[in-house]
């Protein structure tokens, strides 16, 4: 699932995504009451969640996953670089934490390893 406020951003992840393997993307949002419904109603697996978002930011949302039993892999992924901010994501409940514009090396790796390994559909 891709939270993030701009929709050439989300549409840009899409086609990053849609390269790599094992990878569906089931739902798509902008805001953090639309993303909780989502997140509830379809059970991703992993989450994509820019930082600023139209009505607020992504540690308000990490604050409601918190409360989940099963809340998904969550991986910051924002153009907000501030030390704080990151710190304050991983200790909210975010897993991983990327740029967008220096990191995208890295998050289409640690996607293929996820997909690879913990979300690899059960053989027939």
């Amino acid at each position: 699932m891709i939270v993030d406020d701009c929709p050439k951003v989300r549409e840009s992840f899409k086609k990053f995504l849609n390269k790599l393997v094992h990878l569906e993307i089931i739902a798509e949002a902008e805001m953090i009451v639309e993303s909780l419904e989502l997140i509830r109603s379809e059970t991703p697996q992993v989450l994509l969640l820019d930082f600023k978002l139209k009505d607020g930011n992504a540690l308000e949302l990490l604050k409601q996953l918190s409360l989940s039993e099963r809340p998904p892999t969550i991986i910051i992924v924002t153009l907000h670089i501030v030390p704080l901010a990151k710190e304050a994501c991983l200790a909210a409940g975010a897993d991983y934490f990327f740029n967008k514009s220096t990191d995208l090396k890295e998050l289409q790796t640690l996607l293929v390893k996820l997909s690879e390994t913990e979300y690899r559909p059960p053989s027939a």
